[in-house]
């Protein structure tokens, strides 16, 4: 993430927002970071200095991945974006989290993925290099059962947290969820569906032909 925002580091520039998605599946995490910046504070070859440098996924570490990187644009800003799909297993070690927060853990524990960083949330304003945010957004979506979690929203199957200088001394990331068994665990998951769109289909149905019994009735009493 240092490399990613080098220019708002190098040029001390405020106005900058990231948005941070993370999906969560049974078998690996997607990572997409995108940081907005504003054209009024910038320049494009700032930008595209720093989107052609290599971004190591796991810093630290002896994995030379790096994330897959791009630059979008509009009339006000510049978009650069960095993607990366995680094994469970290797998360915890990604640039973002180790650089955001001085403690993360990652566990995968039966049928059970947890999420528990610490409360300081650095990668706002609180760096002595003078890098600045005005806000970050995190949203992690997942379709597996979400056992527990401390996001400020949640929309549908996604967990969002905002973060600006009110709170970053505390805002913690906290989310468990679990995943099916086996493939039981799926069929059974399935059949509770089936059940009740045919419940809910037979009501339907029976409603109809009571409609229908009550109007021939009703015509038959007409035409006495």
């Amino acid at each position: 993430m240092k490399k990613i925002l080098i220019f708002c580091l190098v040029l001390f520039l405020t106005g900058c927002k990231a948005q941070y998605n993370l999906e969560i599946n049974s078998d690996n995490i997607v990572e997409d970071v995108t940081v907005s910046i504003p054209k009024s504070i910038t320049e494009r070859s700032i930008v595209e200095s720093s989107i052609s440098i290599d971004n190591f996924v796991y810093p630290g570490s002896d994995y030379n991945d790096v994330y897959n990187g791009s630059l979008k644009e509009d009339d006000n800003n510049y978009y650069m974006n960095y993607n990366y799909t995680h094994d469970v297993s290797k998360f915890s070690k990604s640039l973002f989290l180790k650089r955001c927060y001085d403690n993360v853990t990652v566990k995968e524990s039966g049928n059970e993925i947890s999420l528990l960083t610490s409360d300081t949330f650095f990668c706002l304003n609180m760096l002595d290099d003078g890098f600045y945010l005005d806000e970050v957004s995190i949203a992690i979506k997942t379709d597996l059962n979400v056992i527990s979690n401390n996001a400020d929203k949640v929309s549908g199957n996604t967990y969002i947290w905002n973060i600006d200088n009110s709170n970053y001394n505390n805002k913690s990331i906290s989310l468990m969820v679990r995943k099916p068994n086996n493939i039981q665990d799926i069929i059974v998951e399935n059949n509770s569906s089936f059940i009740l769109i045919f419940i809910v289909i037979t009501i339907l149905t029976l409603l109809l032909i009571i409609y229908i019994v009550v109007k021939l009735k009703a015509k038959k009493n007409n035409d006495i």
